[in-house]
């Protein structure tokens, strides 16, 4: 599952937004990520990586709002942290 995560924008208008990936592709079967990969979106879109899966698989990014706390929480706590 891809998820997008928006906390909206920052007070000088800059995005606080996330992509998640709690999957991964293994010989065409998707299997579930011990720990799921994040993406700070920033102003570059969704990642290369990401698109293939929604023009290959079908996998649409399920949209959800989260608080600016959880937020900063994600971008430090998470595993896995990709700038775009």
């Amino acid at each position: 599952m891809i998820l997008h995560l928006n906390a909206g924008n920052d007070r000088n208008g800059n995005p606080r937004r996330l992509y998640m990936l709690t999957v991964e592709l293994i010989n065409n079967s998707f299997s579930p990520l011990d720990k799921p990969r994040v993406w700070v979106e920033g102003y570059g879109g969704m990642p290369n990586e990401l698109r293939t899966l929604v023009r290959d698989y079908g996998m649409w990014p399920v949209s959800m709002e989260i608080t600016p706390r959880e937020y900063k929480r994600l971008e430090k706590d998470a595993p896995i942290v990709v700038r775009i």
